[in-house]
């Protein structure tokens, strides 16, 4: 791309490097037209669209940014120990599970069911005695004869 630089068109003081310099400051236009001069309406809408316009746009992609990596990231993260508390439960259901499954198997048994009802619910077989044997009687309590004790000793008889 090739600028054109117009020839002056009288020798005036901003010509030379201080002018060039403010001139062509913004860079060479797209079309290929002149630069915008500070005072007309396109200049003041450059410097508008540079003070506002801009910086607007960046944040509203560091927002969009935010939304679209940051929150669902923490979804994520929440989701990742959801499972995980869950496969956790789902292993102890699992080893319950299997645990009862032996139980059952076990409680099928004729050997079993007959001790249950003998230990449980005290049953015999037809010709069969059932004995009870009694805990023994506790103990009398003893106390000392010194003080504090000889109140309750008094009180109790």
């Amino acid at each position: 791309m090739t600028l054109q630089i117009d020839p002056p068109q009288s020798l005036s003081p901003r010509f030379g490097r201080a002018a060039f310099a403010e001139r062509f400051a913004a860079g060479p236009r797209v079309d290929g037209g002149e630069h915008f001069a500070k005072g007309t309406f396109a200049g003041r809408l450059r410097s508008v669209l540079q003070g506002f316009v801009f910086p607007l746009l960046i944040a509203l992609v560091l927002f969009a940014g935010l939304l679209y990596f940051v929150f669902p990231t923490s979804t994520w993260f929440n989701q990742r120990a959801a499972t995980a508390e869950s496969e956790s439960r789902l292993l102890e259901l699992q080893t319950d599970r299997a645990l009862l499954q032996s139980d059952i198997g076990r409680l099928r048994t004729d050997a079993e069911i007959e001790r249950l009802a003998r230990q449980e619910f005290n049953l015999v077989f037809p010709g069969e005695e059932a004995y009870a044997v009694l805990p023994a009687p506790p103990l009398p309590v003893r106390l000392p004869t010194s003080w504090p004790f000889t109140l309750i000793h008094d009180e109790i008889g």
